[in-house]
């Protein structure tokens, strides 16, 4: 009961302030109007009311927006926008579904670092093969290393297209894995 009178509340409040400074509740919020309502001191006082912390909120706007975007909507409906503040108060309890939406987060970080640190080294590896070329044309080494360095930067461009597939792979997730987890 405590929760459903915290919830009227809270979309009384924020609904009221949105009318007054020209937003609809029906009409959809966007990324950009979800952060300037974030800055808004009336709205950060309404949030801290009910215990949402407003900084962890901002930097969460990237993912929540990812989140909206997955779902093919253009933006945050008013119920979506108060709800997820609902979710955010540093009372709530996590859910399995938040813990999963943490994993993937993770991996899709993790998958992207790892991309990255490959396509350096392959990179600093064809590097250090046209210097070895270099080197031995200098010294006069009759040995042709154009065949092998043209196989590094094909390797390198192949691993950057695996780890873009490996993120979009890791972002779409199993769906008999999620349904069985939860």
């Amino acid at each position: 009961e405590k929760e459903g009178i915290a919830a009227a509340h809270l979309a009384s409040e924020l609904r009221g302030w949105m009318e007054t400074h020209g937003y609809k509740a029906e009409m959809l919020i966007s990324k950009q109007q979800f952060q300037r309502l974030l800055v808004e001191p009336q709205v950060m006082r309404i949030l801290g009311d009910v215990g949402v912390d407003v900084l962890t909120l901002e930097d969460m706007t990237d993912t929540i927006f990812e989140d909206v975007q997955r779902s093919g909507a253009p933006g945050l409906t008013f119920e979506h926008f108060a709800g997820l503040i609902l979710d955010m108060r540093g009372s709530s309890v996590a859910k399995v579904k938040d813990v999963k939406e943490q994993i993937r987060l993770m991996k899709t970080a993790v998958v992207e670092s790892v991309g990255n640190v490959m396509n350096k080294v392959n990179l600093d590896i064809c590097n250090l093969h046209r210097e070895l070329r270099a080197m031995r044309a200098d010294i006069g080494a009759d040995v042709d290393f154009d065949d092998e360095i043209d196989g590094m930067e094909a390797l390198s461009q192949s691993s950057k297209e695996d780890s873009q597939i490996s993120v979009v792979q890791v972002g779409t997730g199993d769906s008999s894995e999620d349904s069985q987890a939860e």
